[in-house]
């Protein structure tokens, strides 16, 4: 019974720390920026966003996502060549959606974590707007997709 009783204690010790840490996240971090602008900046500590950028020359966009989750939709956005999205993910999770036509290139660095780009940017010409992703993902994840046709 002891143990049970440690064991829920400690439980409750590290969800404090973590709603704790949330609020942290929540104050440190700034959020700015709507889905006009070019520069964008979002938090999701402990809750979710649902993003789609409208920006006509999208420049950066900065996410932490502290377990939590953001969906960014690209599709109807226009980037400047070399656009910039930084992400922070630490058990939390991005999906990114882009239009056909932009090269999309990733460097990334994790622990439990990752990054899936399934676009293809050797298909696309030299030419098209490329779109940088750097992602740091600690038990993290980070999925980087075409829109589906349709």
């Amino acid at each position: 019974m002891r143990i049970l009783k440690r064991i829920a204690i400690g439980w409750l010790i590290l969800m404090g720390a973590n709603v704790v840490a949330s609020l942290v996240v929540r104050k440190a971090v700034p959020s700015y920026g709507g889905e006009a602008d070019d520069e964008v900046s979002m938090v999701a500590s402990m809750s979710g966003i649902e993003f789609a950028s409208t920006a006509r020359a999208l420049r950066s966009v900065a996410i932490v996502a502290y377990m939590g989750g953001v969906e960014l939709d690209l599709t109807r956005a226009a980037i400047v060549d070399g656009a910039l999205i930084s992400i922070r993910a630490v058990m939390g999770g991005v999906d990114i959606v882009v239009p056909e036509g932009w090269r999309v290139e990733t460097t990334s660095t994790s622990f439990m974590g990752g990054v899936d780009n399934t676009t293809n940017p050797d298909a696309e010409p030299e030419t098209a707007p490329l779109l940088v992703v750097d992602v740091t993902a600690v038990m993290g994840g980070v999925d980087i997709h075409l829109a589906e046709a349709g």
